[in-house]
């Protein structure tokens, strides 16, 4: 509670003391005597870069590889799923857990909007 008192006290003092200053100009003026070449040279080296790294990903079977490790990933958490077993747990406990969690979430976030 009192974090937010600060931070009200902050955005006051803040709204109070802010003023602006006039540059006539002056960003626009400097943005355009930048030089043009380098950052022309900047975008063509990223985009170099870029196409470069699909080359890398197409020549070196590194697409199947990944898709592999994708896989087999789901297939682990297919596998967590299906060993969990739900004998010794009744409907109704699944349910009253659910529950409280959802209740604990909607907590959380009136909590957070405050």
């Amino acid at each position: 509670m009192m974090e937010n008192k600060d931070d009200e006290l902050l955005k006051q003092f803040f709204a109070q003391h802010t003023f602006e200053l006039a540059d006539n100009g002056f960003t626009q003026q400097v943005m355009q005597k930048l030089p043009r070449r380098l950052v022309n040279l900047n975008r063509i080296w990223v985009v170099f870069c870029c196409l470069l790294g699909v080359v890398f990903l197409l020549v070196s079977n590194a697409l199947n590889q990944l898709r592999m490790v994708f896989s087999n990933f789901v297939g682990d958490i297919n596998g967590w799923i299906a060993s969990i077993e739900l004998g010794i747990q009744t409907p109704i406990m699944v349910y009253l857990t659910i529950l409280t969690f959802v209740f604990l979430g909607a907590y959380q976030a009136v909590e957070s909007n405050r």
